[in-house]
């Protein structure tokens, strides 16, 4: 997944017009699990992915910016970072080139591994503590995990995916 995260960073800025002096992408895949509780009970499991393209340009020194959630609305998304442009605030930089980057922890393989069945565990679990306290009490719990895949690419050759 992650090549075709960069794949499509590339393709969009293959595909930029030449009036276009700088540009950078970023193209995100978040898959999110949330376990909710309410009144003591289960009351959902959901799972979502999300795909995110975002798009920065620089036309005639001004920033123009879009995102869209669809590979196939790539051409719209560099029209409107384009036509924005003529309305955006003048700037004076450029994107940055490629360079060595600090190693940053950011991600823990461990949230991956998390089961949704763990999740509801941990949920009934949190609501037995606060029965134990107070049996009356009527509660709410939810847990969640998400897991965000990321690419970045600019016109000055930077190209960095986790």
């Amino acid at each position: 997944m992650r090549e075709k995260l960069a794949d499509i960073a590339h393709q969009i800025l293959e595909k930029l017009p030449p009036k276009v002096s700088g540009a950078s992408v970023t193209v995100a895949l978040t898959d999110s699990t949330p376990v909710n509780f309410e009144h003591d009970k289960l009351k959902s499991i959901k799972s979502s992915k999300t795909l995110s393209l975002s798009l920065k340009v620089i036309v005639d020194g001004k920033l123009g910016r879009a995102s869209v959630t669809s590979p196939q609305d790539i051409d719209a998304l560099i029209e409107n970072a384009v036509s924005s442009a003529a309305f955006g605030r003048e700037v004076k930089f450029d994107f940055p080139s490629p360079s060595e980057l600090p190693q940053v922890k950011l991600f823990d393989e461990e949230v991956e591994r998390i089961e949704t069945a763990g999740m509801v565990d941990m949920c009934r679990e949190m609501i037995e503590i606060l029965k134990g306290y107070r049996s009356e009490i009527v509660s709410y719990a939810s847990a969640s995990k998400s897991v965000t895949y990321l690419h970045m690419a600019n016109t000055n050759g930077l190209d960095y995916g986790d």
